[in-house]
């Protein structure tokens, strides 16, 4: 059988990879932050999603140090899991300073062109936007996947600040948290310093 050579009549250049962006402090990262990448993966609406936590919250929230976060991060979306389909990126970090969405996609979209970027958002996250830095130019620039929260919504009813009160008073958190981030917690009681 002879070497096939050229492109099939008709067909595109290059395939865009749909990825959806997933940021947030992730402090801690919950079962609620896994069942949206789940959810939006599932329902084909991305090819990939991108899990970047944020370096410096620009309300200047204190968060857990950025190393824990991250680690937590990768601890909640196993490769043996998720495979090659979430990916955990330190890219905040990298670009430093202050950690604006905006920034953020106008790197990614410069930096991979074979990408088709959209952030995936909680209907929760989503009524808070307006007040996020350039919200009417981060609307402009990148397409958004708002995902149901609340009832009837796939997504469990969980909230990061209440895991940090409730870790603080001992409370059991398995319906909460991964379980690799759980252990992780227990070895190393991060929120027992930072609130």
């Amino acid at each position: 059988m002879g070497e096939f050579k050229g492109a099939i009549k008709g067909a595109p250049k290059t395939f865009q990879k749909k990825v959806g962006i997933l940021g947030g402090s992730f402090n801690p990262p919950h079962l609620g932050h896994v069942a949206i990448a789940r959810h939006v993966l599932d329902e084909l609406f991305v090819d990939e999603v991108w899990v970047i936590p944020c370096f410096e919250h620009p309300f200047d929230k204190e968060l857990a140090p950025f190393e824990e976060r991250f680690k937590m991060c990768q601890l909640a979306f196993p490769s043996e899991e998720f495979g090659e389909t979430v990916q955990v990126l330190d890219l905040e970090k990298k670009m430093g300073g202050k950690s604006y969405t905006l920034r953020t996609i106008q790197h990614l979209q410069k930096e991979n062109p074979d990408c088709t970027f959209s952030l995936i958002v909680g209907e929760d996250a989503a009524d808070e936007a307006k007040s996020w830095h350039q919200y009417e130019e981060l609307k402009k620039k990148v397409a958004w996947n708002i995902v149901p929260r609340g009832e009837g919504s796939p997504i469990p009813n969980v909230s990061a600040t209440e895991i940090r009160k409730a870790i603080q008073e001992g409370q059991n958190l398995e319906n909460h948290l991964p379980t690799a981030v759980l252990g992780y917690l227990q070895k190393h009681p991060i929120y027992a310093r930072h609130g």
